[in-house]
C-alpha cells in the first residue's frame, strides 16, 4: 500500500476549519455545515489516516497527535451546541502539555513542525469555541 504524503494539507485543513467555525459563530453559515466539516476532518485525523498509511511508518508521537486532534475536533462539535468551557479548557491543557512533550522529547524538531503547528491551531480552535 502506498504511504499517504500529506504535510501542508493538514495545516491548511485546520485553517479552513478555523474559517468555517468563525463564520458559524458569526451566523453567516449554519451550524450543521460546520459540524459536518469538523466531523469529516475528525474522522480523517484518526481512523482514516491510520488506515491509509502504513502503521509501521508511524511513530508514537504521530499517532498520539492524531488521536488528540481528532478528539479535540469532536469536542468542538459539542462546544458548538453546548456550553462546555470546562472540557475545552481541559483539552487545551492536554494539547499544550503534548506540545511541551514534543519539544523536549523530539530529537529533530524539524520533523515535528507540522505537529506543533497543528496543535497550536487546535488550541486556537478550542479557545474560539468558547465565544460561540
Amino acid at each position: 500500500m502506498k504511504t499517504l504524503e500529506i504535510k501542508k494539507i493538514e495545516t491548511s485543513i485546520l485553517l479552513a476549519i478555523c474559517l468555517v467555525l468563525f463564520l458559524s459563530i458569526k451566523a453567516v453559515i449554519p451550524n450543521f455545515l460546520s459540524v459536518f466539516v469538523i466531523l469529516l476532518m475528525s474522522f480523517y485525523f484518526f481512523p482514516v489516516k491510520l488506515i491509509l498509511n502504513k502503521v509501521k511508518d508511524f511513530n508514537k508521537q504521530n499517532i498520539l497527535s492524531d488521536i488528540i486532534i481528532s478528539t479535540s475536533l469532536i469536542l468542538l462539535i459539542v462546544g458548538i451546541y453546548l456550553d462546555s468551557d470546562f472540557m475545552s479548557i481541559i483539552f487545551t491543557f492536554i494539547n499544550f502539555i503534548f506540545l511541551i512533550y514534543i519539544v523536549f522529547n523530539g530529537q529533530n524538531l524539524s520533523e515535528y513542525r507540522k505537529i506543533i503547528l497543528n496543535h497550536l491551531l487546535v488550541i486556537f480552535l478550542l479557545q474560539m469555541i468558547q465565544y460561540s
